[in-house]
C-alpha cells in the first residue's frame, strides 16, 4: 500500500502529509492545461522516434492497440474501457519510441490524463469517432514512415482531445485554478 501511495503521489493524484494522512487531489483546469501542453510537446517526439527506432514488433503493438480500440467501439462502451484503450494506444507509441526517459515522463502523465478522460464523457459517440479517426491517422503516418505527417496527426489528435475535455470542464463549472 505504501508503494502504491508513493506512485500516486508522484503522479500528482494524492498528497500525503505527516499527521494528516493522505488526500486525493482534485485536478483543476490548470492541471489539464499543464498535462496537455506537455503531451503536445512530447507525443510528436514520441511518434518521430517510433518511426526512427521502432521495430516491426513495436508497430504491430500499436496496430493491435488500435484494433482493440476499434473492435470495442459500441454505444455501450464504458468510460473506463474507452479510457483504458485510449491510454493503451498512446502507451504503445511511447514504448515504440524506445526512449526510457521519454517513457518515464509519459508514465507520470498517464494517470492524470486517464483521470481527465474518465471525468469527461469519453465514451460519447463524438469522442469515439474523433478518437478512432485520430488513432487511425497516426498509425497510417507511422506505417508510412512520414515523420512530419505523424507529428501533425498527433498534434491534431491531442488538440482535439484537449478542446473536448476543456469544454466539458468549463460546462460543468469545474474550471477551478
Amino acid at each position: 500500500v505504501r508503494d502504491a501511495f508513493v506512485v500516486l503521489e508522484r503522479e500528482g493524484l494524492i498528497r500525503s502529509s505527516r499527521h494528516r494522512g493522505v488526500q486525493v487531489v482534485e485536478l483543476t483546469l490548470d492541471d489539464l492545461h499543464e498535462i496537455y501542453t506537455l503531451r503536445s510537446a512530447l507525443e510528436p517526439l514520441a511518434v518521430s522516434l517510433a518511426i526512427e527506432r521502432g521495430t516491426e514488433s513495436d508497430l504491430a503493438e500499436i496496430e493491435a492497440a488500435l484494433a482493440e480500440f476499434t473492435a470495442a467501439l459500441s454505444p455501450r462502451m464504458s468510460e473506463r474501457t474507452a479510457a483504458d484503450l485510449d491510454v493503451r494506444f498512446h502507451d504503445a507509441i511511447y514504448r515504440a519510441a524506445q526512449h526510457e526517459r521519454l517513457y518515464g515522463v509519459w508514465s507520470n502523465l498517464r494517470m492524470p490524463a486517464y483521470w481527465f478522460m474518465l471525468s469527461r464523457n469519453v465514451a460519447s459517440a463524438q469522442w469515439r469517432a474523433e478518437t478512432a479517426s485520430g488513432h487511425t491517422r497516426i498509425v497510417a503516418t507511422i506505417r508510412d514512415g512520414n515523420a512530419d505527417e505523424a507529428r501533425e496527426a498527433t498534434s491534431e489528435h491531442i488538440r482535439t482531445g484537449f478542446t473536448r475535455i476543456e469544454a466539458s470542464f468549463l460546462a460543468r463549472g469545474t474550471g477551478k485554478t
